[in-house]
């Protein structure tokens, strides 16, 4: 049994709440969007995908080079809607991960209080408060694609509200898009509700890079909620002992979360190991009999008896 009951805290993190967002009178950017195929540390391998590519579409597919990965992508419109249908013939022919991003910028200047020349926008309040609704409709209905392209439009905007952030890392972390997350992550101070954010959805979709990609943050994590995913994920991979020692480590780092102690009282129960007992004991000491573990832990001490 997968420790699905345990993740559920992060989807209540991650949930799309209505957002608040602050109109401004700056103008918005005018966006390029192109079909993301592919992405990857390995060039030779990029260039290896390209060719699966059918040859009446690649004279518009191109290797792109974004810090230390390369990247495949198709086309480069204006519109949004108009690449939309394309992305279709991309999920028949193999390529299930594409999915439509920004690509370069146009835009209109004017100048500021301080005559300093800045990007200024040509959207409406109105429409951006569009954006807003179109964005968080295409979230709740699992639409992903469509909520990336919107959340990036709002976040471009100039908008700084959190959960548009929390929610576009959280799809790119599905996708495994980890360069665009970081460009977020890095402009944050404090940024770990993002990590946290792209860690869930790349667990979630399984991503291969997951771990290369978080390890620098997975160890410095004091609430070892990164330890914890990165347990679930490698038990998803069928490897029970790095997924012991992940749990063992989340529990470590913070043994007052009830997560943790689930996580850890679990694989040890798997192991058949009798300080899995006190544990759930202990998770039932701090939650009431409304709380998602309660009903889980409570069945399994009945099981397992004194």
């Amino acid at each position: 049994m997968k420790i699905l009951t345990a993740l559920c805290f992060s989807l209540l993190v991650f949930a799309s709440d209505t957002l608040v967002f602050q109109t401004q009178k700056e103008n918005f950017l005018l966006k390029a969007y192109a079909i993301q195929l592919f992405s990857s540390h390995n060039a030779t391998l990029a260039k290896k995908t390209l060719k699966k590519v059918p040859k009446e579409l690649r004279s518009k597919t191109y290797l792109h080079k974004i810090g230390d990965y390369t990247t495949i992508r198709y086309a480069r419109s204006l519109s949004y809607s108009k690449l939309k249908p394309e992305i279709e013939q991309f999920y028949e022919i193999g390529f299930t991960d594409a999915y439509i991003v920004e690509t370069e910028s146009t835009l209109s200047y004017q100048k500021d209080s301080q005559n300093a020349r800045t990007p200024k926008s040509t959207i409406s309040e109105f429409d951006r408060s569009n954006i807003l609704f179109k964005a968080q409709n295409a979230y709740q209905k699992n639409n992903e694609s469509e909520a990336i392209i919107y959340y990036e439009m709002l976040l471009s905007s100039g908008n700084t509200n959190q959960k548009i952030k929390n929610n576009l890392c959280y799809l790119y972390g599905k996708r495994g898009a980890w360069f665009d997350a970081k460009a977020i992550i890095d402009k944050e101070q404090y940024y770990g509700k993002l990590v946290y954010s792209y860690a869930y959805g790349a667990v979630q979709s399984n991503q291969e890079e997951y771990y290369s990609n978080l390890s620098p943050y997975i160890m410095i994590d004091r609430s070892g909620r990164l330890m914890l995913l990165s347990g679930y994920y490698f038990e998803n991979k069928e490897d029970s002992k790095r997924a012991h020692s992940f749990y063992k480590m989340a529990y470590e780092k913070n043994p007052t979360d009830v997560y943790n102690i689930f996580a850890y009282a679990r694989a040890l129960d798997i192991l058949q190991d009798k300080k899995a007992t006190s544990l759930y004991k202990n998770i039932l000491k701090k939650v009431d009999n409304i709380h998602p573990l309660y009903t889980t832990v409570y069945k399994r001490v009945f099981e397992l008896g004194d």
